[in-house]
């Protein structure tokens, strides 16, 4: 009985003093895996594009263009994208779509309807100087509707095939004829000593040109302009000019001594 006591005596001690090592020293965590590089695969006819969402990330044999790389292949290819402190990422892409959609473009006054065929799925992109990759808009039907602007716009169409995309199918859509701003209004003179002060009634987003006798002679946004008082008779034209440069007929105001 003694020796049983003492056993679980011992037991016990043994017990407590390995929970107070465990405890002391911590249970390990098992480690995060590394994080990865963040960034998007486009597969757009004979080229591969990779996207990066984040700075440092390389990728052998790719060229740079300000935005994203690139690299052109008809055939399948798989690359190795990387970044400083992060695991390596490896993708891989099929072979290019090499065929086209057709597209008929259908200008109206107020909008233009682009009709695709060839492909199920297809993704418009707005076209700058290069095909804006981020911004673009997926469609499933058979007629796209983009809304006219006053200036000229281009973009640039593709079929998508499982996980890649035909070449560029690129169009521009003219402009709508800009508006033409109205003249400034209530345009009056208000003479105080030696001084002259023109005033009309005020537009925002507009410019003002001031002629005097025919000549310019002040680009101004405000509504009024103030003179040396004429020693003669002198005639004044303001013309309003809105943000697409289109310029009003002119209201025209004539000071006589």
């Amino acid at each position: 009985m003694y020796y049983i006591t003492m056993y679980r005596r011992y037991k016990l001690i043994f017990i407590s003093t390995f929970g107070i090592i465990l405890f002391s020293c911590g249970i390990k965590k098992h480690p995060k895996p590394p994080l990865k590089p963040n960034f998007s695969v486009k597969r757009i006819g004979e080229y591969v594009y990779v996207i990066p969402k984040e700075s440092d990330i390389s990728v052998k044999s790719f060229k740079y263009d300000d935005k994203y790389f690139y690299r052109k292949t008809k055939d399948e290819y798989c690359f190795t994208v990387k970044s400083p402190g992060k695991k390596k990422v490896k993708r891989c892409v099929d072979k290019a779509v090499t065929r086209m959609p057709e597209v008929s473009v259908n200008e109206g006054e107020d909008s233009v309807e682009i009709h695709p065929r060839g492909f199920k799925r297809y993704i418009l992109y707005p076209f700058e100087d290069k095909p804006l990759l981020d911004k673009g808009k997926e469609f499933t039907r058979e007629k796209i509707v983009i809304k006219r602007d006053f200036v000229k716009r281009c973009y640039a169409l593709t079929g998508v095939l499982g996980n890649s995309e035909s070449p560029f199918y690129k169009f521009c859509i003219s402009p709508k004829p800009a508006p033409v701003p109205q003249p400034p209004r209530n345009l009056s003179i208000t003479v105080k000593g030696n001084t002259l002060i023109l005033v009309w009634s005020f537009v925002e987003h507009l410019e003002y040109v001031v002629y005097k006798n025919g000549k310019e002679v002040a680009r101004l946004k405000t509504n009024v302009f103030i003179d040396k008082l004429p020693d003669e008779e002198t005639t004044y034209e303001v013309i309003s000019v809105n943000e697409l440069g289109k310029r009003s007929e002119p209201a025209r105001i004539t000071y006589r001594p």
